[in-house]
């Protein structure tokens, strides 16, 4: 059924609109705050976080990406869990895919949050159910037009944080930012717990193993997506947080977002491409890139018959509920 499903499907998607999905992916919201708070930690080490960060990135996103090239599939992932491992795995993984997905519209809130900001007076919530159903209709035309679409608002979004670090990189005291007091603010426990929290930052490049059957080239075109998208957003992270750090003075910007020193750096006109590129086009491309594959998985016919405690623990979760 799942194979019948896959094969209507059109393997229509080049290298860039992978590259576009993946990208998407890849920059979030969260790099607008997530560099403050690591600031906060390791002080302008997160410039050395963020360069070793998509390595660690690559590493754990290696298998994935060898299965993909080799076995293209829609819903990969699962299709791998289900077929290599066991079925058990696979269901685990299905329902632990469905409760993640959960949090989808929270990328609509953020989004709204970002506009709300700058356009005041406006419904969050009305302008959050205006984005979701805007890039819902567009998926639903298809992935080809989503891919497209998710390109373009990359390529806005690039430009905003290059900007970002064309002006802010002449502004920053290099000598200040690699001082080895400065590297390792609080000590290398806490310069080890930021390139953790930043590896994050830098996933996501593996959601298009999703879209492997609508691939025109996956065996070429879904590992190097994955390398070189990984690699340029690495850049472009590590660009950033030069200016980040080397602007002002550590305390300042220690769990603050980029904005303070976006305002510091940026000519105004261009502070709000930056805050408008960078913010509402992370957050939609994001939300855009997810719901290009979130459903994928679903293609596959998931079966419960081999869990043989579900049905007596849903049961027994029932017979509970009675007392």
């Amino acid at each position: 059924m799942a194979e019948r499903q896959e094969s209507r499907l059109k393997r229509n998607l080049t290298f860039w609109n992978l590259m576009g999905v993946a990208i998407g992916q890849i920059i979030g919201a969260g790099i607008m705050t997530m560099t403050g708070t690591a600031i906060g930690m390791t002080g302008t080490g997160v410039a050395l976080a963020f360069m070793i960060s998509p390595v660690l990135t690559l590493i754990t996103d290696f298998p994935q990406g060898i299965l993909s090239s080799c076995a293209p599939a829609v819903g990969g992932p699962y299709k791998y869990v289900s077929r290599l491992l066991d079925k058990r795995f696979g269901f685990l993984y299905i329902v632990l895919f469905i409760i993640s997905s959960s949090t989808l519209s929270l990328y609509a809130l953020s989004f709204a949050s970002y506009f709300v900001s700058l356009f005041t007076g406006m419904s969050q919530i009305f302008i959050a159910a205006v984005i979701l159903t805007v890039l819902f209709v567009v998926n639903i035309i298809g992935t080809k037009q989503a891919a497209v679409v998710n390109t373009i608002i990359c390529a806005v979004m690039t430009g905003a944080i290059l900007a970002f670090a064309a002006f802010g990189l002449p502004k920053a005291d290099f000598p200040y930012i690699f001082q080895t007091g400065h590297l390792f603010y609080k000590g290398v426990p806490n310069f080890m717990a930021a390139l953790a929290l930043l590896s994050f930052a830098t996933g996501g490049a593996s959601v298009i193993c999703q879209l492997g059957g609508e691939a025109r080239n996956p065996g070429r075109d879904i590992p190097l997506v994955m390398i070189i998208s990984t690699v340029l957003v690495g850049i472009m992270y590590v660009l950033v947080a030069l200016v980040a750090v080397g602007v002002f003075p550590i305390d300042k910007v220690a769990d603050q977002n980029l904005t303070i020193v976006a305002f510091e750096v940026l000519p105004r006109p261009v502070y709000y491409v930056f805050v408008i590129g960078a913010a509402l086009g992370a957050t939609s491309s994001t939300l855009n890139a997810q719901l290009s594959w979130v459903t994928k998985p679903l293609m596959w016919p998931v079966r419960t018959d081999f869990c043989p405690g579900l049905w007596q623990l849903s049961r027994n979760a029932v017979w509970c509920g009675r007392y």
